[in-house]
């Protein structure tokens, strides 16, 4: 199903409808099915919108799609336009392999800070010994101090240079295993628990899916509950939902659950989160598979996805409008109420929009910004050719 659910997406990325562009990125990459045509297909759609260098739409829901010579040949292209993009195609770089890194290292040097990219490029000539230190300092370093994203993400680079060399594959899974079940009992798994989470999702380690939807009972840590949550969906089998079964209709880690089950392209999961749909009397509960089953593309669900809209639910959650609208049309039903849901959209943009300017404006009359001064919001050009046009 997993091919078909792309081919019948993908397409819309490069929609004019920014709805339909929107809920086509974010379903392939939170089900990390995006292939380097996807990615390629997403910064086609970057063209489609005006240089901002504060706020994107595209890029953020691309952090789960492979970033391949090709991918980064175009990137290379795009950070040389040097447009109000640059920030966001450089982004993009932090997720590219190390031996990409290290091939195009001279293209990439004029924006990428200079320590950074030497920090990296250096783990290419360090043997295994060495990276596993580095990154066991890494670990201490984390256990340590306050979570910092930047490191972290930097020892998942040093753990993917470690599978490249083969230090990971099937065949030591046991390892990976043993390493979980040595701290079982802790209240707190050590960092080095989540990053052999984070190994097995990138080995396709299906033999370990008990062990890993065990852990999401373990709802008191945040940065493991994520790690597990995506190493499921990476793994992608049908044989974890007979084991996440038992965590939906749990309040603690219900979210968790429908998450993977929304994310894993396959009939059984659409079937459960149907069968979950008409069992529950929560609203909020409702409300999170009604999301999940149109982010499934299931047609089943369309008219109990509309009539939870019309009964009413806790809008606080996530709004079902958007992916009920997307859902329709990617599979070519007509509702009566379609033409109401996309207007609804567009109405509620375009006052974002003009809230947006409004605050900009107000910033303007405050600091006393003349009219060829940058505008407040934020898009790099002129207040006279942006917020404060009349």
């Amino acid at each position: 199903m997993t091919n078909s659910f792309l081919a019948t997406v993908e397409r819309y990325i490069l929609s004019d409808d920014k709805f339909l562009r929107d809920f086509a990125l974010r379903t392939l990459n939170n089900s990390h099915l995006g292939t380097e045509q996807t990615f390629l297909y997403a910064l086609k759609a970057m063209d489609k919108l005006e240089p901002h260098p504060m706020t994107n739409s595209i890029i953020p829901r691309t952090k789960h799609m492979p970033v391949t010579e090709n991918v980064l040949k175009e990137v290379i292209v795009r950070l040389n336009k040097k447009d109000n993009n640059l920030h966001w195609y450089s982004m993009i770089l932090s997720r590219c392999d190390t031996d990409l890194i290290v091939k195009y290292q001279s293209e990439l040097s004029p924006f990428v800070n200079n320590e950074a990219l030497e920090t990296i490029v250096s783990l290419y000539s360090m043997d295994t010994e060495q990276l596993f230190i580095e990154v066991g300092s890494i670990m201490n370093t984390l256990e340590e101090d306050e979570f910092n994203q930047h490191l972290y993400n930097f020892g998942k680079r040093i753990f993917k240079e470690l599978i490249h060399r083969g230090e990971y594959d099937e065949s030591n899974i046991w390892e990976i295993e043993a390493a979980l079940k040595e701290e079982w009992d802790k209240n707190f798994l050590s960092y080095n628990s989540i990053y052999n989470v984070y190994l097995a999702g990138e080995i396709n380690a299906t033999s370990l899916i008990p062990q890993l939807t065990e852990l999401l009972s373990r709802v008191n840590e945040d940065i493991l509950l994520k790690e597990v949550t995506e190493t499921l969906i990476k793994i992608g089998s049908t044989e974890v939902f007979p084991f996440i079964e038992k965590y939906i209709t749990n309040q603690d880690t219900s979210i968790l659950a429908i998450d993977i089950l929304e994310n894993i392209k396959h009939p059984i999961a659409e079937e459960m989160l149907l069968r979950y749909f008409d069992q529950s009397d929560n609203k909020n509960l409702k409300a999170l598979l009604a999301e999940a089953l149109c982010h499934q593309l299931s047609s089943k669900a369309i008219p109990k996805v509309a009539a939870l809209i019309e009964r009413g639910y806790d809008e606080t959650l996530p709004n079902l409008t958007e992916p009920i609208y997307a859902n329709c049309v990617i599979n070519g039903i007509y509702h009566p109420k379609l033409e109401d849901w996309k207007k609804e959209l567009y109405e509620k943009e375009a006052h974002w929009e003009a809230r947006q300017k409004e605050i900009a404006i107000q910033d303007a009359k405050r600091v006393k910004l003349g009219r060829n001064d940058p505008c407040p919001c934020g898009s790099g050009k002129k207040f006279k050719k942006c917020c404060g046009k009349t």
